[in-house]
């Protein structure tokens, strides 16, 4: 309805609320986007079976929004499209995946029941989970989870429980952590590494750099304390709504190789041009 005129110029950006979002609508990508490079060089071809997010992670500048679900059958004919092209491996570009409990069983039992045969990832936040979506996922094809931490409450005493689901039924499993939140402190920072090493993912990812957007709580909290707000780098000033680059950090680099050690199942984020799921397929 946007473009009933005439096509908007280029470069135009239209927010895609405003206009609506019919879970019922099938994607049909066409041969415009070019798949055999990037899958030859260990990318995987994205799909979707829902937009928003309903968490308020104050880190986070993408929750907060209403979540609307693709209908499951349209969402396994757009598989189909693409398996026909000779496309298997796939990413989920959900914000997280487990937004609804009820609607990952859906989807799943449908994608197992009438989909093509496919690998894919999946990214995760910490709950809701059970053991069904496991061995659905497993089922379904999914070979690999990604779990934000943190995400929601008690983040780590659930990675411990979906560490032991994933091997439970052999699906590899990746921990994107985010730590050095305004207020922590190297020892705490220590404790978490500590119980992340001892429950045993196959690969970590730690971050200790924020950049902040105008919407995250934190945002607002670290600017509003001359204590954090020292930490800041970047374009500090003369940059109103933040458009320009501003990045929060106090836990140094030389302090996570320090509280880290030489243990090969954490990866210190910005160091490498690879992502968690290919950081297992060459793990020795």
């Amino acid at each position: 309805d946007c473009c009933e005129t005439e096509p908007p110029s280029t470069g135009t950006i239209f927010d895609g609320r405003e206009f609506g979002f019919d879970p019922d609508m099938p994607v049909m990508r066409g041969d415009s986007i070019k798949y055999g490079q990037y899958i030859d060089e260990g990318g995987l071809a994205g799909f979707e079976t829902q937009k928003g997010c309903m968490e308020r992670c104050f880190y986070c500048s993408e929750g907060s929004s209403a979540v609307v679900f693709r209908n499951p059958e349209r969402i396994v004919e757009e598989l189909k499209t693409l398996t026909h092209r000779g496309i298997t491996g796939f990413h989920l570009c959900d914000t997280e995946f487990n937004q609804d409990l009820d609607f990952c069983h859906t989807f799943l039992e449908m994608l197992i029941a009438k989909g093509p045969v496919i690998s894919w990832a999946v990214y995760m936040k910490s709950s809701p989970y059970d053991d069904e979506l496991f061995r659905l996922l497993k089922k379904s094809g999914a070979n690999f989870v990604t779990l934000s931490i943190p995400t929601g409450s008690n983040s780590l005493e659930h990675a411990g429980k979906i560490c032991w689901l994933a091997k439970k039924y052999n699906i590899k499993l990746a921990v994107d952590l985010l730590l050095g939140f305004p207020g922590e402190t190297a020892e705490s920072v220590k404790r978490t590494i500590d119980y992340m090493r001892k429950i045993r993912p196959d690969t970590i990812g730690v971050n200790t750099t924020f950049r902040l957007y105008t919407e995250m709580g934190m945002t607002r909290e670290i600017l509003a304390s001359p204590r954090y707000s020292e930490n800041l780098t970047g374009s500090v000033k003369d940059n109103p709504g933040l458009v320009r680059p501003v990045f929060y950090n106090h836990i140094t680099v030389d302090t996570l190789r320090e509280i880290i050690g030489d243990d090969p199942l954490f990866r210190i984020e910005g160091f490498e041009r690879t992502s968690n799921y290919q950081r297992v397929k060459t793990k020795k």
